[in-house]
């Protein structure tokens, strides 16, 4: 990749191709592993998350069957208390 961008004489040629890392070139490839890109977006996620003013919509039920006509009081009472 470096050998044509960098000698091409042409300027198309040399756009077409990003520059070469100095960290390639020196022979020292930092390779992004599974892990690092999967902190790397939680982080961003996160930035994105706190940036934001958030409203969240909880939806409650009625009862553990989600039966109609037929509300538990506790088990709402349980859901709003820990929403």
């Amino acid at each position: 990749r470096e050998l044509f961008s960098s000698s091409s004489k042409s300027d198309f040629i040399r756009s077409l191709l990003p520059p070469v890392p100095e960290e390639v070139k020196s022979g020292r490839v930092k390779r992004t592993t599974v892990a690092s890109s999967f902190r790397t977006q939680m982080a961003a996620l996160r930035s994105e998350i706190t940036s934001t003013k958030s409203h969240f919509i909880r939806c409650v039920k009625p009862n553990p069957a989600c039966n109609p006509l037929c509300a538990d009081k506790p088990y709402v009472l349980s859901q709003l208390n820990s929403a």
